[in-house]
């Protein structure tokens, strides 16, 4: 009898998109935009929380995780 492990969890955080999904998936489960669900929707102007590899507002970039988590995989952080 072997342990049963749950898979891990796999989040590509990019600049433009947030590609996320389990180890062993050949293909990402769900892509965001690497948008803050609670900024202005249709505003091109705003800056997004990574640029140029690194994370520039940790407070929308937790508000983009906690929505990778709950709408994209469906799973409790």
């Amino acid at each position: 009898m072997g342990i049963h492990t749950a898979p891990a969890v796999v989040i590509d955080n990019g600049s433009g998109w947030i590609k996320c999904g389990f180890s062993g998936e050949n293909v990402p489960h769900s892509i965001f935009p690497a948008i803050d669900p609670e900024g202005v929707i249709g505003n091109l102007d705003s800056t997004p929380p990574i640029v140029r590899g690194t994370i520039t507002d940790w407070d929308a970039m937790e508000r983009i995780w906690n929505r990778v988590f709950r709408d994209g995989l469906k799973i409790v952080p």
